[in-house]
C-alpha cells in the first residue's frame, strides 16, 4: 500500500520521507487550517519515534476523533502508535506489533529474541490450538519491542496484550509476572508471553548480571 497524498503535494502540504501527508500532534499538516487523517498520513513510531507508515481503519478512526475535536475548538493530541495488525490467511492467523529485530538494531537497540509454541487454552480442553510467537526486548533496559506470531489459535489477545506493553513500555520482568486472564477454556494458567519473559530474563542476567 502507498500512500495517496497527490492532492496534499498539489496543495503544497509537506509530505514525510515515507511519502504520506506530515502532520504534528494534532494532526494539523504544514497549513495550519488542514488537518489530515487515516491512510493517506505518517504516524510516529512511539518505539523507535520515528515516521511510519501503516495503514489501518482503527487508527483512522482514532485520528478522526482527534480532528474532530480540534476543529471544533478543542485541543486533543494524537501520541502515536506502535504498528499492531492481525490477518486471516486461510486457516493460519497473524500478527505483529511492535518493531522487528532488524529495525531495533537499526534504531540503536541491543535486541534479545525468544521464540516458542504455545496454546490459545489449556492443552486438555477440547479444541485447543497452537501459535508461535517471537518476542524481541532491549537487552540493556529489558524493554519489550515488538512481537511476530502465527498460527491456527488465536493470535489476538496476545497480541493485544503486547501492544499495550510496548504502548506503556514494560519491561520482560514485568511481563513474566502479569496477572492475564486464566481458565482452561480460554488460556494455558502459564501463557507463552509469560514463558518467553522469562526466557529473556535468563539472557538477560546471564549479560548484565541482573
Amino acid at each position: 500500500f502507498r500512500p495517496n497524498s497527490g492532492l496534499a503535494k498539489d496543495a503544497g502540504l509537506d509530505i514525510g520521507p515515507l511519502g504520506g501527508v506530515a502532520v504534528n500532534e494534532y494532526l494539523r499538516t504544514s497549513d495550519p487550517d488542514i488537518y489530515a487523517g487515516g491512510d493517506c498520513v505518517e504516524n510516529v513510531q512511539l518505539v523507535t519515534g520515528k515516521s511510519a507508515f501503516v495503514p489501518m481503519g482503527s487508527t483512522a478512526n482514532k485520528h478522526g476523533r482527534v480532528i474532530g475535536t480540534n476543529v471544533t475548538g478543542g485541543h486533543d493530541t494524537w501520541p502515536g502508535m506502535v504498528g499492531t495488525a492481525v490477518a486471516k490467511v486461510f486457516d493460519l492467523s497473524l500478527g505483529r506489533v511492535g518493531i522487528t529485530v532488524e529495525e531495533a538494531r537499526e534504531a540503536g537497540f541491543s535486541p534479545i529474541v525468544a521464540s516458542g509454541t504455545g496454546l490459545d487454552r489449556a492443552g486438555y480442553y477440547p479444541g485447543a490450538l497452537e501459535a508461535q510467537v517471537k518476542l524481541v526486548a532491549d537487552l540493556a533496559t529489558g524493554r519489550v519491542l515488538g512481537a511476530q506470531t502465527v498460527g491456527k489459535g488465536d493470535v489476538s489477545k496476545r497480541i493485544d496484550v503486547l501492544a499495550t506493553a510496548i504502548t506503556t513500555e514494560m519491561t520482560v520482568e514485568t511481563m513474566a509476572n502479569l496477572d492475564l486472564a486464566y481458565a482452561p477454556p480460554f488460556s494455558q494458567a502459564m501463557d507463552v508471553l509469560h514463558d518467553l519473559a522469562n526466557v529473556l530474563r535468563g539472557k538477560r542476567e546471564k549479560v548484565t548480571g541482573g
